[in-house]
């Protein structure tokens, strides 16, 4: 069955398929992702070509080690904006194209990093839960027996989601491929370590210059939009927030327009982030994703503000 979000294949993908001539990381490679039949392809040739030396323990050791940091890195911005964004793997990449591991290497490692990094998630997106229900003098609890046994039972859910995760594996990425602008991320990095193993210097430096300008730009953007520079305010807020038109990161409709605001808000949130997600989606992928909120506001609420519904 071809769910809606299934791409189709190309002739010269399924041909190249056929003859076992693709080649990792050209543009037939990234033409036919999403189709179900690379998948399955890519799925079998890693189960042939899989080479067990690749699995060396200094490959999971350094992998472990920038884990670990990470769990505190993750637990602190999680606990202070409900949020965690996995930053490990970009720090695996750039360690293992400067010892010219493998791509399948690198996987390796990225995989382990990032799977010792997000162990905290239980812990960040419960234990606030309970803290404020005790402050709310909803029950009471012994702060330290939670703390530990909330820890402990993240650590162990973790493990567990991990095991889930493997038993779904083949469903999400290789029987169903759902499109995720993360995995594309995720490969455009490989591609470029890709070509550092391999040799390819010209074309890898182009691309690195490439993801470093956008980190570049990305950093001090986000820099002035957040980092409380001025008084304990942004650069951006110190100079548009008193427009009325700019208010903690968002470009927003004037305050003053009353009565438009009385139904419908609009603000867009200026985020490098999100451009980078929208141009992994391309269009069509960003429009369906953004339909639902514009048929709720422009469609949704007028019709229920015209017949008089009450929220």
């Amino acid at each position: 069955m071809k769910r809606h979000y299934r791409q189709n294949l190309s002739s010269k993908g399924l041909k190249n398929i056929e003859n076992k001539t693709l080649v990792k990381y050209d543009s037939d490679f990234y033409s036919n992702l999403n189709t179900g039949v690379l998948e399955e392809y890519l799925d079998e040739e890693n189960k042939k070509h899989f080479d067990p030396k690749e699995f060396s323990l200094k490959t999971v050791v350094l992998a472990m080690i920038i884990g670990s940091v990470f769990v505190f890195i993750n637990s602190y911005v999680g606990l202070k904006i409900g949020m965690m964004v996995s930053g490990s793997w970009y720090l695996v990449y750039i360690l293992c194209m400067a010892f010219k591991w493998s791509d399948k290497r690198i996987m390796i490692a990225e995989t382990t990093a990032t799977s010792i990094g997000y162990m905290c998630t239980g812990f960040v997106f419960t234990f606030p839960a309970i803290y404020i229900l005790q402050e709310q003098k909803f029950f009471s609890v012994n702060t330290d027996k939670t703390l530990i046994v909330a820890v402990f039972a993240s650590i162990i859910l973790s493990f567990l989601g991990v095991f889930y995760s493997l038993l779904l594996r083949r469903i999400w990425i290789v029987e169903d491929p759902l499109p995720l602008p993360g995995f594309e991320a995720n490969l455009t990095l490989l591609d470029i370590a890709h070509n550092v193993y391999s040799g390819t210097a010209k074309k890898a430096k182009r691309m690195v210059k490439k993801i470093l300008s956008a980190f570049v730009f990305s950093f001090s953007f986000v820099f002035l939009r957040d980092f409380p520079l001025v008084k304990g305010r942004s650069i951006f807020d110190s100079l548009f927030k008193s427009s009325g038109c700019y208010e903690n990161g968002s470009v927003i409709q004037p305050k003053k327009y009353t009565n438009f605001g009385r139904y419908v808000w609009t603000d867009f949130y200026l985020s490098p982030l999100m451009v980078a997600v929208g141009w992994f989606m391309r269009l069509k992928g960003a429009l369906i994703l953004c339909s639902g909120a514009v048929l709720t506001w422009f469609v949704i609420n007028p019709i229920a503000v015209y017949f008089g519904v009450n929220a």
